[in-house]
């Protein structure tokens, strides 16, 4: 065994999307995507394999990818792979959700077969830990994000010696929001991780064991909850506090859905403006918060729930664990939702349990949670 660690980074562009103007447009953000990873500044005892998964139907957009990795001068421990793989000529099993649908080999059981061909050539067990990084295909990374990921992934291995896999959601990153004048970049801790900053470690890996275990599914919410959740899996989640940010989540146009991510934001730390996003690409590290005390794993309380029932006379009854939650100067709010739209409220109150008289069918009860500083929790429903 090596005393060298393998990251693995994985991306993958516009998985299902087949629509030429789509793809043109997404090419162009995945390009900063594609250039920021390629620009990793890595130690010695690391090496990165970066695997683009393409598939083969966008012979255009993997030739302009293999032109621009050409062009790069790429450190010595440094591989890059395109995976290039077919769509099932039936198409995919019908799925529930836009990103399903859009991304089915970013799920499971598509994503896991996928990677098991991809790295089957791999001699895990020869490495002292593997760990398996994402990032979307729309967002980057500043030029030390690896290293500072390898960097929490062993201090993770040295405060859990009896975990066999660490799920880790680093929660310190920014947050870029695209407009036509600039990009405006917060430097944040989350309430929650993402796909950038979440990722699996193993020591003794074997193809069999890291196949199972792709970042795109590590939870977002690393509450109590959801690490004895996996816990029964063999796995230990932990949230990572104290990590120097080196992740830039994109917001691309103000006419998306929740542009603004203010609410899964628990404190700020500094803000910044640049005037494209190819400019954050060569940001001076020494402008972000950075960090090398050794940082904090742990689990955030429990998060909000809310459950909903039908009478056989129309009324929808619903209840939370909010009470139980003991949230300092907090009240709750409830909507009854068709089909998206409000058509019904209960107004901010410490109650949380109540009912809706004369719903109709197909309506969901969507919670909210506020302080004095506006919206920070909220839970939903499906639709009864």
């Amino acid at each position: 065994m090596t005393q060298s660690d393998l990251v693995i980074v994985e991306t993958m562009f516009c998985d299902n999307e087949h629509d030429q103007d789509i793809l043109r447009t997404y090419f162009e953000r995945f390009k900063t995507t594609l250039r920021s990873v390629l620009a990793q500044q890595l130690s010695d005892d690391i090496e990165l394999l970066f695997t683009i998964y393409m598939s083969s139907d966008k012979r255009r957009w993997i030739d302009h990818s293999w032109s621009i990795i050409d062009n790069s001068e790429l450190p010595s421990n440094m591989k890059v792979r395109i995976w290039e793989y077919q769509h099932p000529n039936g198409g995919y099993p019908p799925a529930q959700g836009v990103d399903r649908m859009k991304s089915p080999n970013k799920h499971a059981p598509q994503r896991d077969r996928l990677f098991q061909v991809a790295h089957s050539f791999i001699d895990f067990p020869s490495y002292r830990s593997v760990i398996r990084v994402a990032i979307d295909d729309d967002d980057l990374w500043l030029k030390n994000h690896v290293s500072e990921l390898h960097r929490v992934a062993r201090q993770g291995h040295l405060s859990h010696p009896e975990a066999e896999i660490l799920a880790l959601g680093p929660v310190n990153c920014m947050i870029g929001y695209v407009s036509n004048d600039g990009v405006d970049v917060d430097i944040v801790s989350m309430r929650r991780t993402l796909t950038g900053d979440k990722l699996y470690s193993l020591e003794h890996a074997t193809v069999g064991t890291i196949s199972t275990l792709s970042p795109w599914g590590i939870p977002e919410i690393l509450d109590e909850s959801m690490a004895q959740r996996l816990l029964e899996r063999g796995i230990t989640l932990r949230y990572v506090k104290g990590n120097a940010p080196g992740f830039i989540y994109l917001r691309w146009g103000q006419n998306l859905s929740n542009y603004r991510k203010d609410y899964h934001v628990a404190e700020t730390y500094g803000s910044f403006k640049v005037e494209s996003v190819e400019s954050l690409l060569s940001y001076p590290n020494q402008n972000i918060l950075t960090s090398q005390e050794p940082v904090e794993f742990g689990t955030f309380g429990k998060k909000l729930e809310v459950r909903a029932s039908r009478s056989s006379e129309g009324t929808v009854q619903y209840t939370t664990n909010f009470e139980s939650l003991n949230l300092a100067d907090s009240q709750i709010c409830f909507y009854l939702l068709q089909s998206g739209k409000r058509i019904d409220v209960k107004a901010y109150s410490n109650r949380g349990a109540g009912a809706f008289t004369n719903a109709p069918k197909g309506v969901n009860v969507k919670a909210f949670v506020r302080n004095n500083d506006g919206i920070y929790l909220r839970a939903e429903t499906d639709s009864i």
